[in-house]
């Protein structure tokens, strides 16, 4: 595990400093650097270069192998964890993370070794229902997961299995990569059939197999590594704008993945995650080898930009896009989204429609209390009628824990049915 530190007091004697994000976390450390008398020699960071309090700014892949071995090493970024983990994955041999007073930085789980990432994830249980660790079954039965014989979730922080699997690794060449998670995944069966602690242990989708496939191959990949995003969404609490640029990582994966020959024929991908996908810098370069490739897709995008490839992709039946439109008038998609695109959204999906068959376009409704109203829902069917869009996704605030909104909801899921549209509730609803 790295340390962490309070202040300059925590550092101690030693090497000079470079730190780890020019952000204004780091810029204000440099300044305390300063005034404690402990030399600094720059910067580095996942997408800056330049220079900052006066100092150089190096991007971490470019910066020089002698400095790095002359300096330790201070993470100065809410990006603490991915940082570590790289840092970890690439031998930095001294790194601190630079926490404030009164903030809680979690452990960051690194490991050297299999072994080791086995440990780390015993000791972060999946609880979804099952509790304790589940034994093997008799009659030549063994507990299975889906997600860790054919899935792959490329997140902010690092990769993983599942959406509900601690992120323990972060990108690297396939080369270390695939074997890495190969070696994982037999690991963790390894414990599960010992009756060993494991991540995995008292997950509700572990359940008894006569058919383990016996090495890992990606049928499932799932991208949700981007946080840029040009809304402001009234009920989004996720880490938005975190990363405005990108360093071609999830780009770099998706080519060596691809040439690795751990995809599956049928590969299906999704890219959703914390930002607009179509407004990351890598995202016609991922989707358009993944497409070349023979995979189809499922976008999770605003809309408020044309994309030729999603277009395209939505011609050739490639694609599918889900769209939260959450209004049916402009005055409302202002208040919902915090910028005013109702009318750039619309002829976006219009284009779109025309381009696709008719199970191109999900449009799904949030419910809220801006929102919930029967004015408000009934201009948004009608929409759809506009739109020729027939499948509509209604769903609750999805931070909250129960739907508020239960009758507005069975009342609004009638009123799309009777006009022709087909309706799914998500989870946050039943």
């Amino acid at each position: 595990m790295p340390r962490v530190i309070r202040d300059t007091q925590d550092l101690g004697p030693g090497k000079p400093v470079l730190i780890y994000g020019a952000g204004e976390r780091g810029a204000q450390f440099a300044r305390d650097l300063l005034r404690a008398g402990i030399p600094c020699r720059g910067f580095l960071d996942s997408f800056k270069a330049g220079e900052c309090c006066g100092l150089p700014v190096y991007r971490y892949q470019d910066a020089p192998a002698q400095l790095l071995e002359e300096c330790r090493v201070v993470i100065a970024s809410f990006l603490h964890g991915a940082i570590a983990n790289r840092l970890s994955l690439d031998g930095c041999p001294q790194f601190s993370v630079l926490a404030d007073r009164d903030e809680d930085i979690n452990p960051v789980p690194l490991a050297r070794d299999t072994e080791e990432a086995l440990d780390l994830l015993a000791t972060m249980p999946i609880s979804l229902g099952r509790q304790g660790s589940p034994a093997p079954r008799g009659g030549g039965a063994r507990l299975a997961c889906n997600a860790l014989d054919q899935c792959l979730w490329v997140g902010m922080d690092g990769v993983k299995f599942c959406c509900f699997m601690p992120d323990l690794l972060h990108y690297q060449p396939a080369s270390r990569l695939v074997p890495g998670l190969e070696s994982l995944r037999r690991g963790l069966y390894a414990r599960i059939d010992e009756g060993r602690p494991t991540c995995c242990g008292s997950c509700m989708f572990l359940t008894p197999s006569t058919c383990r496939p016996g090495s890992y191959r990606i049928r499932s990949l799932s991208l949700g590594h981007n946080s840029r995003c040009n809304f402001e969404c009234s009920y989004c609490k996720t880490r938005k704008n975190l990363r405005t640029g990108s360093d071609g990582l999830a780009l770099r994966l998706v080519r060596d993945i691809l040439g690795s020959g751990r995809l599956r024929p049928d590969l299906e991908f999704s890219w959703a995650g914390e930002g607009e996908p179509v407004v990351d810098p890598d995202f016609e370069g991922i989707v358009g080898l993944l497409l070349e490739g023979g995979s189809k897709g499922l976008i999770y995008t605003n809309a408020s930009i044309h994309s030729p490839l999603v277009e395209d992709g939505l011609r050739d039946g490639r694609l599918r896009i889900v769209t939260s439109l959450d209004a049916g008038t402009p005055p409302t998609f202002r208040r919902m989204h915090g910028v005013d695109a109702f009318d750039r959204v619309v002829e976006t999906l219009r284009r779109y429609r025309a381009a696709s068959g008719p199970d191109g376009i999900s449009l799904k409704y949030i419910l809220t209390p801006d929102n919930a109203g029967e004015e408000e829902t009934a201009r948004f069917v009608r929409l759809c009628g506009a739109l020729d869009v027939h499948r509509v996704i209604i769903s609750s605030d999805y931070t909250l824990a129960a739907n508020p909104f239960a009758g507005q909801t069975e009342d609004f899921r009638r009123k799309a049915q009777a006009a022709g549209l087909e309706v799914s509730l998500s989870p946050w609803t039943a």
